[in-house]
């Protein structure tokens, strides 16, 4: 299976964040998605589930605040915050300890990253677009039973 994650769309969708995503099998979002269009525009791709970010409004915004999905065998947290993946806040930490996730989804950062920690691999898209209207990145996750893999992709053709 493979998800694609973005986040921080700030009401816009742009044309290349669409390209890296086509192909995938269901699509995440991690909050400050904006425009609830987005969300629309997105679904003609695969379909859409996500996290409601502070600032997302509750009533065009269609996703609850944490998320819990089991995809190709492994359970994902999707969240809209975690902090640093070695430490994460407190109330992320518990919502780990509780369900004992194989993936960590999160936004609530400006930088795409994924890492493996303790056999949990944590990942967040980084901000599709950013504060100046420049493009990000997103990421592709591929999970296969307990095995999962991440990629970043950059929007502008940029290496990462």
């Amino acid at each position: 299976m493979l998800i694609g994650v973005i986040a921080s769309t700030k009401k816009e969708l742009p044309r290349e964040a669409l390209d890296a995503l086509r192909g995938v099998d269901w699509i995440v979002h991690c909050g400050r998605v904006g425009d609830p269009g987005v969300i629309d525009r997105l679904s003609c791709l695969a379909p859409v589930t996500g996290v409601r970010a502070e600032g997302d409004n509750p009533e065009t915004i269609p996703f609850q605040t944490i998320l819990l999905k089991k995809w190709a065998g492994s359970v994902v947290l999707i969240l809209p915050e975690l902090g640093d993946p070695m430490d994460p806040m407190p109330a992320a930490k518990r919502e780990i300890e509780k369900v004992a996730p194989r993936v960590v989804i999160y936004g609530g950062t400006t930088r795409a990253a994924h890492v493996l920690i303790e056999g949990r691999l944590f990942v967040t898209p980084g901000e599709a677009i950013g504060v100046d209207g420049s493009l990000g990145t997103v990421a592709l996750i591929g999970i296969e039973g307990s095995i999962a893999r991440a990629e970043v992709v950059p929007l502008d053709g940029a290496q990462v």
